[in-house]
């Protein structure tokens, strides 16, 4: 028997107590720890245990703790929360190599439970990450892990000295449970042992290891891994149906939901969304749920991949840095619910690493109900892939917040079948019931929601919990946003017999909007004892804002009764109503009767998206509820006008519809007349005429829609934009009480004596001259600067009011986007009298009321229309133009030749096609705004600080060196379009070497027309490499080739490289080398240039026999600038001359420029790429630089950079 002593001694260091060695004895504990070995020895019999930060201090548990473990069957992770978990299996992608050990290659060594075996890697440096993977047998909730780095005794292996553990539920969504940096080297036998707690690890199956650096650089080793936790659960599974549109790949957008993680969704290349970089747009995920959802977590999972046609060793990593979750219950207004900032990425790297980020969103607050539609919205990427998303959550239930009923009922069978309220409280189980006999004509229930809400179904568990309980046969489902108007949304009519528990639960489609009443309408029961009612609730979203209910301001009808007038109709009250006579029917109802006509007059000219009015039965006067009258509608008509003589017809109905009164019920039929014929817009008058029908009575009319009158009505003056001219301008309709003007009588357009008008006045004008008003202005005789216009019609008049109208066609474009001073007047004699004085801003009405120019076909840009004088010059103003015209993208269309000159108002980016921006660059332009190439793509995958973006300031736009920041190739290789692109950032402080790069292709298109046995001379003047260094000497010509053959780019020893395409064939694992078209045979000093001779074959690769080779290009470089870490390189600039000396192959060619950098401790990289230039028989110098527009004022000295570089 071994005896144990145990005391607590404060401050004790932690020991470790690790399993037996294969050469010790029961007998003894072997532990490791910080002090010597003859402190080890003084402890001997005194065992202090602390573990995951807590002291064990009962006696029998450590007495227990320490027999298991000298019988080496517990771990120290025993003394953690919970039991051991191992994994069941291990894999990894790193390569190994069985040089050093002869089970080093064999992954299970790490899960063995024994320390002393173990997993090693090649020798080699960590690329990227190492990865191992892991599979439990259960899903766990883990609360710590236990990490052997090393191979014991293994003097060659190394540990990690950086990683990250990641968990999963499913092999797809892999969160990160702990990262760690900056760790210690191994122990004196070349092992470390890591033990940290996990938070966030619950429902855990499987495991990432991802080792992303060693000490030392020598064979990454790793001998166990095991955990500590308790048993967890399945995950959540997410919701099924699913549909998901991307606004960036969108054919590949049904990877993300297809449970396929090795399949994926991509952005573009080359896309950062609105934070990454300005100029491009957010990269927008938009989800639709099958039904409404109370959202719990949206998941998706982050990968890395592979551009098309390319091997590993290009795969690209995926980072996000910022993205929001937005929701929605009806696709269109959304609300943002998270937002993450921060740094997710996945890598790929050598083969060795897989790196996956997951991200659950799970932050919600409850609030987050009703959602159909999900959005994803990626503000701030690189390289965005996905593999999979999935939605959690919770179907929302809507529970009404009141019940009624006229149903009859006795508490014969339940103490409470009696209380309706049973219906909403959540419970299958209460319910109501009716009294033991037959439905009457039909039995109502009324529900009302807490708000209004899109229902899309309705869950109705009919029955109670006796065997006399009846379910119904047959049910409507009528809805109503204001509980006047009940349209049927659903209709029930066989319904089953109830389940052995005598209920039946219905899921009825409803799909109803702006709901907040329900009614149901039962007409049947089964069996023929007490209809019961156990619970109802819907699945729905929070509605939108519903369209404006607009109540006429008068109605007449053909035909009525006394005491039932037509304003009962517009009085909101359910309780009143409008009829006719007892026995009319209409005229195809009977040939001799005549039709109802009801004519509405409404408030103002309206869009109209419904006409609803509520059919009701009645009591004929004097007669009790036995002698009810149900109305009936067979047929109708809607027409609509704009003045109340011209009608044209929208809408028909015909069927049959009924109002319904009974001792249990109160059914009224609501009507919303939605499909109509055309556009139902402009709308002053509305008239329904009732064809066949039988006891008409209404209780509500009214349509919804939104106001129209064209514009925005402001107190007395109606602004809005011109009609029936072809330029911009205002419209004013004044609405004027003649007592306030002092107008008697008639007002005529011809009386010489007496003028009515508008004038506007620029606020700040208003205001710097000292006056409050345009009244007073005018009365101090101060008139400059004010538009006045005069009435040009006469809109409407009688005795106590007149309208007119003003029109101005067009309003100074210095004045365009500010607020006016807008008050109307008439003179009389020299009299003016004044109304009440507006605010308006005319930029802002633009959106009120009809463009001017449309939408679709053909329209012109006068530039007299939009004419601004700056410096005696006259300028289209393009801002002003745009504001009033329907360009989007590309405005183009916005900078006719005519013009004599263009202005560009400050913040103002204006984006135009290739040839239109060539052009305005060489017209007179001015302002403080900037032009764009519509197709300009910022591709920084290197990440420099300061890419291209193709924005050209109006101010740089002489400026043949910012130029190239921002123009597309005057050719291009493949077609389409391109432009130039900053890449690498050389690196601050760092030694290393600058070459100039040249690199020469035939284009595609004219492939046919150049024969393969064609010989094209190239002609090669000067190379030349400009560099700035941050040593204040300015810019400095470091290579220029101009002395000749001794002194040339590399001279005739690499001028003719031809090299495969695509270029990293040449650096693949089979690679595909480059060859020289003659080297000194066939590169010739002529005059003062050098001439090489290539063929069409070479120029299309076709020398090549690799099948991967798709096209080739003439490449050569010059010499090399070498540079110490004294000073950084701040910019560097390159340029050379180039020609073809054969005319007929003029415009064949296109060539670019660069430079390649090569610093300490970095492969070789391009700083960037210029745009290509189009190679003729006539010398052309094609040159670039990496000065970004960020950086560009201050770097870049362009009138010595261009005398460097030689360029005329």
């Amino acid at each position: 028997m071994i005896e144990y002593t145990y005391r607590e001694k404060p401050g004790t260091q932690k020991l470790r107590i690790l399993r037996w060695g294969e050469t010790e004895t029961k007998e003894r504990l072997r532990f490791q720890t910080g002090e010597t070995r003859a402190d080890r020895e003084a402890l001997s019999g005194k065992i202090y245990l602390k573990s995951g930060g807590r002291m064990f201090k009962k006696f029998t548990a450590l007495i227990t703790a320490l027999t298991l473990l000298t019988a080496g069957l517990l771990p120290l992770s025993a003394f953690a929360d919970g039991e051991v978990i191992r994994p069941v299996s291990a894999s990894t992608l790193a390569t190994s190599e069985d040089k050093w050990h002869a089970n080093q290659g064999d992954a299970s060594k790490i899960i063995d439970g024994n320390d002393n075996t173990f997993f090693m890697r090649k020798w080699r440096n960590v690329a990227n990450a190492a990865t191992f993977e892991f599979t439990l047998e259960n899903y766990s909730d883990l609360t710590a892990a236990r990490i052997v780095w090393g191979g014991r005794n293994a003097s060659f292996s190394s540990v990690a000295n950086s990683y990250a553990l990641y968990g999963s539920a499913d092999g797809v969504y892999y969160r990160k449970l702990y990262e760690v940096s900056g760790l210690t080297e191994r122990g004196e036998d070349y092992t470390r042992t890591d033990e940290f707690a996990l938070a966030n690890a619950a429902g855990i199956k499987y495991l990432r290891l991802n080792a992303y650096g060693q000490i030392p650089s020598q064979c990454l080793a790793l001998a166990e891994i095991s955990f500590t936790g308790t048993p967890g659960t399945a995950p959540e599974a997410g919701m099924s149906g699913l549909t998901v549109t991307a606004s960036q790949g969108a054919a590949l957008a049904a990877n993300l939901i297809d449970d396929d993680k090795d399949t994926f969704w991509k952005s573009g290349e080359w896309e950062r969304g609105s934070e990454g970089n300005a100029e491009h747009k957010d990269i927008v995920l938009t989800i639709a749920l099958p039904k409404a959802t109370d959202l719990r977590a949206v998941d998706f999972s982050l990968v890395s991949y592979f551009p098309e046609n390319v091997t590993d060793y290009y795969n690209r990593e995926s980072r996000i840095h910022a993205y929001e979750v937005a929701v929605s219950a009806n696709g269109a207004d959304y609300r943002t619910v998270y937002r993450f900032d921060g740094t997710m990425r996945a890598l790929y790297g050598n083969r060795e690493a897989l790196q996956t980020e997951a991200a659950s969103v799970s932050a919600f607050d409850g609030s987050v109900r009703g959602v159909k539609y999900v959005k994803l919205i990626f503000k701030n990427v690189a390289r965005l892939a996905i593999s999979e998303l999935q939605i959690c959550g919770d179907e929302t239930v809507i529970r009404p917040t009141a019940a009624s009923t006229r149903a009859i009922s006795q508490d014969i069978w339940h103490g409470d079948q009696g209380n309706i309220s049973k219906i909403i409280d959540g419970k299958d189980n209460t319910f109501f019931m009716r009294t033991w006999t037959g439905i009457p004509a039909v039995v109502s229930f009324d529900l009302t929601l807490d708000e209004v809400y899109d229902l899309d179904t309705a869950r109705i568990v009919w029955g109670g919990s006796y065997t006399s309980s009846a379910v119904a046969t047959s049910y409507d489902v009528y809805v109503s946003a204001d509980g006047l108007v009940y349209t049927k949304a659903a209709s029930v009519t066989d319904g089953a017999a109830a389940g052995e528990d005598h209920r039946r639960t219905d899921i009825t489609e409803i799909n109803a909007q702006k709901v907040k009443y329900v009614r149901l309408c039962v007409y049947g029961q089964n069996p023929e004892t007490c209809l019961a009612i156990s619970e109802v609730s819907f699945n729905g979203s929070p509605s939108a804002l519903t369209d404006e209910k607009i109540y006429p301001t008068e109605i007449t009808a053909s035909q009525g009764v006394a005491n039932y007038p037509t304003s009962n109709l517009t009085d909101g009250n359910a309780e009143t109503y409008w009829r006719i006579g007892e026995w009319e029917t209409g005229s195809e109802g009977n040939a001799e009767h005549e039709d109802t006509v009801l004519t509405a007059i409404l408030p103002h000219v309206t869009d109209i998206s419904s006409v609803d009015f509520s059919l009701v039965s009645y009591f004929p006067d004097g007669t009790t509820e036995r002698y009810n009258r149900n109305s009936t509608i067979k047929a109708y008509e809607i027409e609509v006008s704009a003045d109340g003589i011209n009608y044209r017809s929208v809408y028909r109905f015909d069927g049959t519809a009924t109002a319904v009164y009974g001792t249990e019920a109160y059914r009224t039929e609501g009507f919303s007349a939605k499909n109509f014929t055309g556009l139902v817009t402009g709308v002053k008058y509305v008239r329904i005429t009732f064809k066949n029908y039988s006891r008409l009575a209404l209780n509500d009319l009214c349509v919804r829609g939104t106001d129209s009158e064209n514009g925005l009505k402001m107190g007395d003056i109606q602004i809005r934009l011109a009609q029936g001219t072809t330029r911009s301008g205002m419209h004013f309709t004044v609405d004027a009480d003649k007592a306030a003007f002092g107008i008697e009588g008639t007002f005529a357009l011809n009386d010489p004596t007496l003028t009515a008008g508008v004038m506007l006045l620029s606020k700040a004008t208003l205001q710097e001259s000292g006056f409050a008003t345009i009244a007073a202005r005018v009365a101090a005789g101060t008139t400059s600067g004010i538009i006045d216009l005069t009435a040009e019609e006469i809109l409407a008049q009688d005795a106590q009011s007149f309208t007119y109208a003003a029109v101005r066609t067009q309003i100074p474009l210095n004045e365009f986007d500010t607020t006016f001073v807008v008050v109307p007047y008439v003179k009389n004699g020299s009299t003016y009298t004044f109304g009440k004085q507006t605010e308006a801003s005319y930029g802002g009405l633009k959106t009120v009321g009809n463009f001017l120019y449309p939408t679709e076909g053909t329209w012109e840009v006068k530039p007299e229309d939009f004419a601004r004088t700056i410096d005696s010059k006259t300028y289209l103003d393009v801002a002003a133009a745009a504001s009033v015209t329907p360009v989007t993208n590309d405005w183009s269309a916005l900078l006719p030749e005519s013009a004599q000159g263009y202005y560009f108002a400050e913040n103002i980016v204006c984006p135009v096609d290739a040839d239109t921006l060539y052009r305005v660059i060489e017209a007179d332009c001015t302002g403080a705004g900037a032009l764009k190439w519509k197709d300009f793509k910022t591709e920084n995958w290197q990440g420099n600080s300061d890419p291209f973006v193709g924005t050209l300031p109006i101010s740089k736009i002489n400026d043949s060196m910012y130029l190239q920041l921002c123009l597309p190739h005057e050719s291009t290789v493949y077609g389409g379009t391109g432009n130039g692109n900053n890449n690498f950032e050389v690196k601050k402080n760092t030694a290393g070497s600058l070459t100039a790069l040249c690199a020469i292709y035939l284009q595609k298109d004219k492939s046919d027309l150049l024969p393969d046995d064609a010989q094209v001379t190239l002609c090669f003047g000067e190379m030349r490499l400009a560099v700035r260094k941050d040593d204040g000497q300015g810019w400095f010509l470091a290579m220029n080739s101009t002395t000749g053959p001794d002194n040339i780019h590399h001279g005739p020893s690499s001028l003719g490289n031809i090299y495969p395409i695509p270029w990293q064939l040449e650096n693949d694992d089979n690679p595909v080398k480059s060859y020289n078209v003659g080297r000194d045979t066939n590169v010739k000093w002529v005059d003062d240039h050098y001439e090489v001779t290539v063929t069409g074959a070479d120029l299309k690769g076709k020398k090549f026999t690799d099948s991967r080779v798709t096209w080739a290009v003439f490449h050569t470089w010059s010499t090399f600038y070498n540079f110490d870490d004294k000073n950084s390189i701040e910019g560097i600039a390159t340029s050379y001359k180039v020609w073809v000396k054969e005319p007929e192959w003029s415009g064949f060619l296109v060539g670019d420029t660069g430079a390649d950098c090569r610093q300490t401790g970095e492969p070789c990289h391009q700083t960037f790429n210029s745009r290509y230039f189009s190679i003729t028989n006539q010398s052309k110098t094609v040159y670039g630089h990496n000065v970004g527009p960020n950086r560009y004022d201050t770097i870049m000295d362009s009138a010595t950079v261009q005398q460097l570089l030689g360029i005329n």
